[in-house]
């Protein structure tokens, strides 16, 4: 039984000097995706990075426990999910916890955090969220620790570029795209509401794909059934079964003409800002983290309305939960009309492209500049003080507009 986190030394009362990462830092998560854009952002900033990978600790891998050196006083990020996080940390030599300024990115795609979960994020010095949905969450638990929203700060990587034949994509087809991680929760993200939407947008003769990408360790979920079913009773359903990094994930989302969520919750938003980056029409539930970076205008929302969540994706210790429903028969609307007007897709994903642009050099900049005064305290740039009061403001009551059918 792996034991709570001792931490020892010094503890710094503000990040500062050295940045060390920590976390499944090759994964295909959402948290293996922060923290390599975390380890990308330090290092433009000029700080030294220490990258400690953790991926034994969730695997079935027995008594291997990997030293990493991290002696002396720095800053630690630990990028994993708050349900995680003592559990994580206990795979950490002592030494890396020592003198360190512990942050925490931690993304949670519910309304709702159980007390047992939130108990956990007290290990934190301090505690970052991708988007205001998720700092409502935490905010709403209790949690007892500086909340700050610093979201995924993405760029498009300069030789990306469609590439259909390399995911079995037919040339011709107009292609919808869904990226749906089961492990994460089948009923959360929700594929079957995208498949619906598709199935009821287009007839049976038109060319048109719906490309439902998924890991490779979701074939063994009970919802890869389903989806395999539904797939081999309708051959414009192509489920795309492996793993994809970083650049093959922006080819794959290149690759088509609409990116499509109809999602319940979501922390953020990952493939759907990637998709606005990249230029394509985005399709999505008007609900949650998405709203940060997903403006009327430059977006196809779909409305929803709440209602309480069930089954096994139910916490414990948490009354009164929901989620969005998407309006499927409005989604499918938006999808036919996107298909039959290339003019309207081209104006979408260009407001798409320049408004998340715009979020992205935005974010960055304030961050980049904070962390840049970690290695100089005494040169902290006026940008850097501009965010951090910022975040301070909202940390008193920021608030996140919610577009849904009520």
């Amino acid at each position: 039984m792996v034991g709570t986190p001792k931490r020892s030394g010094a503890r710094p009362s503000a990040p500062e000097g050295s940045v060390y990462i920590a976390g499944v830092l090759e994964g295909a998560s959402q948290a293996g995706w922060s923290a390599r854009l975390m380890q990308t952002l330090a290092a433009e900033a000029g700080l030294p990075v220490g990258k400690i990978d953790i991926a034994h600790a969730f695997r079935t891998v027995r008594g291997r426990r990997e030293k990493t050196r991290a002696t002396g006083t720095g800053t630690l990020f630990v990028h994993l999910g708050p349900d995680q996080l003592a559990y994580g940390l206990s795979y950490l030599e002592g030494e890396v916890l020592a003198d360190k300024f512990v942050i925490g990115y931690c993304p949670w795609d519910l309304e709702q955090l159980p007390p047992e979960t939130a108990a956990q994020l007290s290990l934190l010095d301090e505690v970052w969220v991708p988007s205001h949905f998720t700092r409502r969450a935490f905010q709403t638990a209790g949690v007892r620790r500086p909340i700050r929203v610093i979201p995924y700060i993405l760029e498009v990587p300069p030789a990306v570029h469609a590439d259909r034949k390399r995911f079995g994509l037919d040339e011709d087809s107009f292609i919808v795209a869904v990226v749906a991680n089961l492990q994460s929760g089948f009923a959360r993200k929700n594929p079957l509401a995208a498949i619906s939407a598709f199935q009821r947008a287009f007839s049976r003769h038109e060319q048109v794909t719906l490309a439902l990408k998924i890991n490779k360790t979701d074939m063994a979920s009970p919802g890869y059934a389903k989806l395999r079913k539904i797939a081999g009773q309708d051959p414009r359903i192509k489920l795309i079964s492996r793993d994809l990094l970083d650049d093959d994930m922006w080819r794959f989302l290149a690759s088509a003409d609409v990116v499509l969520s109809l999602h319940r919750a979501e922390s953020f938003g990952l493939t759907l800002a990637q998709g606005m980056l990249l230029g394509r029409p985005t399709v999505a539930t008007a609900w949650s983290g998405n709203l940060d970076f997903m403006p009327q205008s430059a977006s196809c929302l779909v409305p929803s309305r709440l209602v309480p969540v069930e089954g096994a994706d139910k916490l414990e210790g948490c009354p009164g939960q929901v989620w969005a429903s998407p309006d499927v028969p409005a989604a499918a609307d938006i999808l036919r009309r996107l298909y039959g007007d290339p003019n309207l897709r081209l104006i979408l994903g260009e407001a798409g492209r320049q408004a998340a642009r715009r979020f992205m050099q935005h974010h960055r900049l304030r961050l980049v500049g904070e962390l840049r005064s970690w290695a100089h305290p005494q040169r902290i740039s006026s940008v850097a003080i501009a965010g951090m009061a910022a975040d301070h403001a909202t940390n008193l009551g920021g608030r996140c507009e919610d577009r849904r059918a009520v």
